[in-house]
């Protein structure tokens, strides 16, 4: 079994709408243009999108290839977190990938380590779609365990101690204001009433900019902060890149 990364086009006049067409279980046969000969029934595929900003937007099989043509059942729909080429270009791991060079073709192929951190990529920002079981969908934990606090670079256990602990007591305060007393989950909109007294222990501060991207001692508003429950806040971190706070509550009110 091989990966592969199949490239369609999303502008002009012979585009293909992944919007309408991608659909988990649906088959159709594609044109291979420059495409390997060495493409085989159950080999992994990753659909691009190829439009003005180039993107990953769904992953399926091959269910028979012949000739210049290809058979492919989808296995996801259209992801609503695409990882683009700007942020693909990142990672060191897709240096030497030809998907994101300016190469002539349709297909091109994947060795085993960029197709499980595509893989990973993909599916931690899309949470539920995870056909492939066998391939990680989250990073390691060191990506989300330690963080830069505001005033220096020094590392800390983020989940074990919220950075500036005045700072989040202040946003927790607003909050209750702006909300006629409640204090709940922005993303989730769980209010914790289950958990009693210990409800105002649950919730965490959220900065909605990663603090580990910043050089040195960073000035944060109140505006620049989310509340959010422990799962929600985990959710956040373990993707890449970031996700909105709104982009996870979007999601989870259409579940």
């Amino acid at each position: 079994m091989r990966y592969w990364i199949l490239k369609a086009k999303s502008t002009g006049p012979h585009r293909y709408d992944y919007k309408k067409k991608l659909r988990p279980g649906r088959a159709d046969n594609w044109e291979r243009v420059s495409a390997s000969s060495e493409l085989a029934v159950g080999d992994r595929i990753f659909l691009w999108e190829s439009s003005h900003k180039p993107c990953l937007a769904g992953l399926g099989e091959v269910i028979k290839p012949v000739g210049k043509f290809l058979r492919v059942r989808y296995l996801t729909s259209r992801f609503e977190q695409r990882p683009d080429i700007a942020f693909l270009k990142t990672q060191r791991i897709f240096d030497r990938a030809n998907f994101l060079k300016p190469i002539p073709g349709t297909v091109f192929d994947l060795n085993a380590a960029q197709a499980r951190e595509l893989y990973r990529i993909a599916t931690a920002q899309n949470i539920g779609m995870h056909p492939w079981p066998d391939l990680p969908n989250e990073p390691a934990v060191e990506d989300l365990e330690s963080e830069a606090i505001e005033e220096n670079r020094k590392l800390i256990p983020h989940l074990r101690r919220e950075r500036n602990q005045q700072l989040a007591k202040k946003k927790k305060a607003q909050f209750r204001r702006t909300q006629k007393g409640r204090l709940y989950c922005e993303a989730c909109k769980d209010d914790g009433l289950r958990y009693g007294k210990l409800k105002r222990d649950i919730f965490e501060v959220h900065h909605r900019l990663p603090l580990s991207k910043a050089e040195g001692p960073v000035k944060t508003k109140l505006s620049d902060l989310a509340v959010l429950c422990p799962n929600c806040h985990r959710a956040i971190h373990r993707t890449r890149p970031m996700l909105k706070v709104e982009a996870l509550a979007k999601r989870l009110a259409s579940k």
